[in-house]
């Protein structure tokens, strides 16, 4: 995984952040964005993990829940959440 420094803070992070936005489909205005259930968010926080990401952009806003899910079902634990 590439990182980058955020500015002048002297943080690394990633260059690739996941975005969860979509999970669960949220409010109105995420679901025009696009719906994703628990098994496809799980799925696609294996994926992003096996690859290397260690950054997920989450929210209250998004779809708490549905998130919560799927980190729960996340064994490796090494995720960070913002």
């Amino acid at each position: 995984m590439e990182y980058r420094r955020l500015g002048g803070s002297g943080f690394k992070i990633p260059a690739l952040i996941l975005g969860t936005a979509t999970f669960g489909g949220g409010n109105e205005f995420f679901k025009k964005w696009g719906s994703t259930d628990v098994q496809e968010a799980t799925s696609l926080v294996d994926a992003a993990m096996d690859m290397g990401c260690t950054m997920f952009d989450t929210a209250d806003a998004y779809s708490a829940a549905c998130l919560n899910r799927s980190w729960a079902r996340r064994s490796k634990g090494d995720a960070t959440s913002c």
